[in-house]
């Protein structure tokens, strides 16, 4: 998943509370202040030039890709639900 995107677990790793503590003073205080944190439902997307499916895709007579699972026109830098990443990641 993107480096940019951390759990909370994580926070709690690398020490949120004991930051939260030592501004503050107090324990309590860091654990409810984590708890506040808006957490988002985040999953990793897999472009389409990274997919299994990119090089099953067929051109149609319009000269777009489409993809084998959705029938979808596809482009390298697009996504969809059906991603499913390529294990040598190559373009």
């Amino acid at each position: 998943m993107n480096g940019d995107l951390i759990s909370r677990s994580a926070l709690v790793r690398f020490g949120y509370t004991h930051l939260v503590r030592v501004i503050s003073g107090d324990k309590e205080l860091g654990t409810k202040r984590l708890s506040e944190i808006p957490a988002v439902d985040a999953v990793e997307v897999v472009r389409c030039r990274y997919c299994v499916n990119w090089k099953k895709a067929k051109m149609n007579s319009q000269g777009y890709l489409i993809c084998p699972v959705s029938g979808m026109k596809i482009m390298a830098d697009r996504f969809c639900s059906y991603g499913e990443r390529r294990a040598d990641n190559a373009d």
